[in-house]
């Protein structure tokens, strides 16, 4: 089967290019023809291709600010696609989320030659998602935008992959048919991510052997005053913690762990690339995931899920949406109330039971090479395509 996925993201950046990169390499495993098109890294003229995990990656020329280019609104890059799509044969052409650099040039293909069109919804974009997080200007602007495309564009494909069940649920009220949907967990690429020395992975980085390390990752900001507020309550009880957070601005954190005088027990890795956050991830005894419950936590399914499991590392939550669910059922980690003071010795009772930490980390890893591996989602993906494409036929 020959496939191609489109990203808005720039390559190598982001949940959606992590999520297209990970089924990519799946597909491809099964004997699948798969490309990948994803934003420019860098401006530049010449097309940029290049193999990974027998998945072709191609960057397409563009001139604009990287701040456009990583959001999807590109018209360089939104026409460069429809140039490259329209002559070329594919049996699915799977967009990653809705903004105009997936969802233009697919749209148009599709009234071309009927190619069968699958959209990827992985967010909650509108007011009740990720437009209420943004600034007054940008709601009014982007989030309108947003909020009408992202529905209108998910009716208008051949079927869509949901990332969770509430997205599932969502799915159905605005019209989507259940047969046109497929639910789309996050996978866990067992295979390139694996348990690694503790002691070993903290002398590369400078952190202290003996100490209980946390470790925290996000790219986002959702849930960053929560966190801030929690990192000083545990730095506070114990003195053995010390904290690492990787792709966070920390900014975010410098004011207010600065007054507390805490930031001797904390070292942060800003925006890292993939190796290096696995390298980090091994620091840690247990992985932080502040998880509020609110509609936009509700409806997405954090990709560090997969990393985490992947290593072999608990994890500690919140009982927000499907992942606190499946934290709870599988037994690898913790999921709590957002009572500061229930989530503070929740996770420090945890830390005292190293037994059950590792333990915890075992079965982990267990759901890392079976039910979330990334070759068996790839398979039901793959059937799902199957399905899809004899029923448009």
């Amino acid at each position: 089967m020959k496939i191609l996925f489109l990203v808005y993201e720039i390559e190598g950046f982001g949940g959606n290019f992590n999520r297209a990169f990970s089924f990519s390499r799946g597909l491809a495993s099964l004997g699948c023809d798969v490309t990948v098109i994803s934003g420019r890294k860098s401006v530049g003229f010449r097309r940029i291709i290049r193999a990974d995990h027998n998945v072709r990656f191609i960057q397409l020329a563009d001139l604009l600010p990287r701040k456009i280019r990583y959001a999807g609104f590109s018209l360089i890059d939104i026409f460069g696609r429809i140039r490259y799509l329209l002559p070329e044969k594919f049996d699915i052409i799977h967009t990653f989320s809705h903004r105009p650099s997936v969802s233009f040039p697919a749209l148009i293909k599709k009234k071309f030659d009927q190619t069968v069109i699958v959209s990827d919804w992985a967010d909650l974009w509108g007011h009740e998602g990720i437009a209420k997080t943004r600034s007054a200007i940008a709601r009014s602007t982007l989030g309108i935008f947003d909020e009408y495309w992202e529905k209108k564009y998910h009716l208008q494909t051949s079927a869509t992959t949901v990332i969770s069940s509430y997205l599932a649920k969502h799915a159905e009220n605005i019209g989507i048919n259940p047969r046109r949907l497929h639910q789309l967990p996050v996978g866990a690429n067992h295979d390139i991510i694996f348990p690694a020395d503790r002691s070993a992975a903290r002398k590369r980085h400078g952190l202290p052997v003996s100490s209980k390390i946390l470790v925290y990752s996000s790219l986002n900001e959702y849930d960053s005053e929560y966190l801030t507020n929690a990192i000083i309550a545990l730095l506070k009880k114990d003195q053995n913690l010390f904290f690492c957070i990787a792709g966070h601005n920390g900014k975010i954190f410098l004011h207010k762990l600065s007054k507390a005088n805490l930031l001797d027990r904390i070292k942060f890795f800003g925006v890292v690339d993939h190796a290096m956050l696995i390298d980090i991830i091994s620091c840690g005894d247990l992985m932080i995931l502040p998880y509020h419950n609110i509609l936009l936590n509700q409806a997405r399914f954090p990709n560090r899920f997969g990393e985490y499991i992947s290593a072999g590392k608990p994890i500690a939550t919140h009982l927000t949406g499907d992942l606190g669910n499946i934290i709870v059922e599988e037994k690898i980690g913790i999921a709590l109330k957002e009572g500061m003071g229930e989530f503070c010795d929740g996770i420090l009772d945890l830390l005292s039971s190293p037994a059950m930490l590792e333990a915890m980390g075992e079965r982990a890893r267990h759901l890392a090479e079976n039910k979330f591996s990334i070759f068996r989602l790839s398979e039901k993906l793959l059937n799902f395509y199957h399905n899809l494409i004899n029923r448009t036929n």
